[in-house]
């Protein structure tokens, strides 16, 4: 009961219900209140809010709220920090972490963007999956690396195919160039075909 009181409130002691709300608040007021009770500043500068609870799939802190008067509602922190300090959040952009750090809501590390513009800052600060820090990887770079030595060395793509239990043309893509073009332009020091 201790644990699920502090992390609903922030706090050991006993409360009222955490679904009951005072109806003359809007959903977002609301919301702003169980943001701004929860906040934990980190050493590294993050903000987090033990008021609200992790996506498991995404790892965003989400915080939920419910009232008879508009029924149950969920936004994440960090695009709630942002309209709160920074104002409405531009449309068709998303609001992007500058610290990578998902759960963080702290304005300053908060700034909006295309989708383009969120995955280019993640491939410049390589946190993008490719190769064998895919999530689930077929293939180690070290065994795309050997299947261009035994191609270079005459070994059919049948054969090869065969010892890491793909098919011919799986083989023909990565020999080629057409996936693990990083590899490939790396260990094969040509344009890919």
């Amino acid at each position: 009961m201790h644990y699920y009181r502090f992390h609903r409130y922030g706090t050991f002691e006993k409360r009222g219900h955490p679904l009951v709300y005072d109806e003359s608040m809007t959903p977002e007021e609301h919301m702003i209140e169980k943001m701004l009770s929860g906040v934990r500043k980190l050493k590294n500068g993050c903000w987090v809010c033990d008021s609200a609870s992790a996506n498991p799939e995404t790892g965003y802190c989400e915080i939920v709220i419910h009232s008879s008067l508009f029924g149950k509602r969920r936004e994440y922190v960090h695009r709630l920090s942002y309209r709160h300090f920074k104002g409405p959040i531009p449309r068709g952009k998303h609001v992007c972490h500058s610290c990578d750090n998902p759960p963080c809501w702290n304005p300053e590390h908060l700034f909006s963007g295309t989708r383009y513009d969120n995955m280019q800052d993640m491939v410049s600060k390589g946190r993008h999956y490719r190769g064998q820090n895919n999530r689930k990887p077929f293939l180690t770079d070290a065994d795309v690396v050997a299947i261009y030595g035994l191609f270079d060395a005459g070994l059919s793509q049948y054969e090869i195919g065969r010892r890491f239990g793909m098919n011919e043309r799986t083989v023909w893509s990565i020999v080629h160039g057409k996936t693990h073009k990083f590899l490939y332009k790396k260990h094969r020091r040509r344009e890919p075909v």
